[in-house]
C-alpha cells in the first residue's frame, strides 16, 4: 500500500491542494489542471452549473477553445473515474470517523430519449412515473456527514440490449444492465475488496426496491453487517427453535403463506423498546420500537446449514397503535439505540444528496454519454466532499507520496 493510499490528510487552505490530492491518479498534467477548473466551477457558480459558466470563472479570453477542452475532459477523455473515486474514498476514510456504507438514489428528470440511461420509471418517492435517469450512490457515513464515493447508473433493457444506443452513449462492452440489488452489491464489493476499505455495516432502504430479497441475500452471503429498511409485507418467520424449522420447511416445500413483518410485530411475539435517536440538531427524539428475532426463508448461515437469524425492528406509533416503519438487521449484539442510529444515517444521506442536487450540479450534466455521466458525478462528489470538509474545519491536503 502506497503513502497515497494509506496516509491521513492534513490541514490545507483551498481547492487547489485538495484537487492535487484527489486527482493525483490522473495520468496527465492537463487532465489534473482541467479537474481543478471543473471543481472550482462546481464550488463557485451559483445556480445551474454549465461548462460555459465554468470557463468564465477561469477568466480566459479564448472561451471557445477552453469550452471545447473542458467538455473533452468530461465526456471524451480517457481518465478512469474509478481511480479518482478510490483515491477520494481512501483519503476520506483515513481522515474521518466512518460508521457505515449508506446507499441512496439520485433521480434526475430528463427531456427526450438521448441522455444515457433515461427511461420512463415509476418513482415511489414521488408517487408518479416520469422520464428520468437513476443514479445509485454509495455514501461513506462519517462524523461530518455522508459523502458519496461511488456511483452506478441504472440501465434498463432499452439501453443494455440496444447496440445502437450503447454505441451512441459509449457504454463499455463489459457494462450490462443489472438490477438495483446487483449494482449495490458491486459497489460494496469494489469498496471493500478492490479498494481495501473496511466492511462497515451497509444501510439501505428496500421498501421500493423490486428485488429487495436479492440484496438482503447477497449481503448475508458476503457476511456483511446490515441495517435495511424493509416493507411491511416482507415475509418472515419467528425465530423460535420449537416451530421455526417446521414452518420453514413447509414454506420452502409448498409455498405456504408466512406472516408478514407487520403481522409479526403486531402479535404477541415482539418486545417493546423505548429508545432515543440523535438528530442533526443535537437533540434526541424518543422512538417507540417493537422487535423480535426472525428468519427469512432461504437465507442461511451457510449453504445447507440453518436459517440465518435477524432482528426485526418496527417503529411503533402509540397514537395509531400500529407499526409504521420496519428494519431488519443481523447485528444481534447491538442495542436498539445503536441500530436506530445506523438506520437514521439513510435520512442523513438523503439530506446530503439534496444539498448536492441543489448546489453541486448533480442534476446539471448536459452530456449524453456513459463516461461523461460517471466523470461528472465523480467531480460533483469531490466538490461536495471539499465543501463539507471546509465547513467542518477539516480541509485537507495530500501527504507526500514518497
Amino acid at each position: 500500500m502506497t503513502a497515497l493510499e494509506a496516509s491521513p490528510l492534513t490541514l490545507a487552505n483551498g481547492p487547489a491542494e485538495f484537487a492535487r490530492c484527489i486527482f493525483m491518479p490522473l495520468p496527465r498534467s492537463d487532465q489534473r489542471r482541467w479537474a481543478e477548473v471543473y471543481l472550482r466551477g462546481l464550488l463557485t457558480i451559483p445556480g445551474k452549473k454549465t461548462i460555459k459558466k465554468m470557463i468564465r470563472v477561469c477568466g480566459d479570453n479564448d472561451v471557445s477553445r477552453m469550452t471545447q477542452s473542458l467538455q473533452q475532459f468530461i465526456s471524451q477523455s480517457t481518465w478512469d473515474w474509478y481511480q479518482v473515486r478510490e483515491a477520494m474514498a481512501r483519503k476520506l476514510h483515513a481522515s474521518l470517523d466512518a460508521e457505515a456504507w449508506v446507499v441512496d438514489q439520485a433521480v434526475v428528470p430528463k427531456r427526450g430519449t438521448h441522455s444515457v440511461g433515461v427511461a420512463k420509471r415509476f418513482v415511489a418517492a414521488q408517487g408518479r412515473t416520469f422520464n428520468c435517469q437513476v443514479g445509485i450512490g454509495l455514501f461513506l457515513a462519517t462524523d461530518i456527514g455522508s459523502l458519496p464515493v461511488d456511483w452506478s447508473l441504472a440501465l434498463d433493457d432499452t439501453w443494455s440490449l440496444n447496440d445502437e444506443r450503447r454505441s451512441r452513449a459509449k457504454i463499455p462492452g463489459d457494462v450490462a444492465g443489472k438490477p438495483d440489488s446487483q449494482l449495490i452489491l458491486d459497489m460494496v464489493d469494489r469498496a471493500v475488496h478492490d479498494w481495501g476499505l473496511p466492511a462497515l455495516p451497509v444501510v439501505a432502504g428496500l421498501c421500493n426496491c423490486p428485488d429487495a430479497y436479492s440484496l438482503l441475500a447477497g449481503l448475508q452471503e458476503r457476511g456483511t453487517s446490515l441495517v435495511l429498511e424493509v416493507p411491511a409485507s416482507l415475509e418472515v418467520l419467528p425465530a423460535f427453535p420449537a416451530n421455526a424449522k417446521p414452518a420453514a420447511k413447509a414454506a420452502e416445500a409448498d409455498g405456504a403463506r408466512l406472516p408478514t413483518a407487520r403481522e409479526l410485530v403486531s402479535g404477541g411475539t415482539s418486545r417493546p423498546h423505548v429508545t432515543s435517536v440523535p438528530h442533526d440538531t443535537d437533540q434526541a427524539q424518543r422512538v417507540f420500537l417493537r422487535s423480535c428475532l426472525v428468519q427469512v426463508p432461504g437465507l442461511r448461515t451457510r449453504p445447507h446449514l440453518s436459517l440465518a437469524t435477524f432482528r426485526l425492528y418496527a417503529e411503533w406509533s402509540p397514537t395509531e397503535s400500529q407499526a409504521t416503519r420496519f428494519w431488519i438487521t443481523n447485528l444481534l449484539d447491538r442495542r436498539p439505540d445503536e441500530i436506530m442510529r445506523l438506520a437514521a444515517m439513510r435520512q442523513e444521506s438523503a439530506t446530503d444528496l439534496d444539498r448536492m442536487e441543489k448546489s453541486f450540479g448533480v442534476k446539471d450534466f448536459e452530456g449524453r454519454s456513459f463516461p461523461g455521466w460517471h466523470r461528472h458525478m465523480t467531480m460533483a462528489s469531490a466538490a461536495y466532499a471539499f465543501d463539507r470538509l471546509k465547513a467542518a474545519g477539516r480541509l485537507m491536503a495530500c501527504a507526500p507520496s514518497f
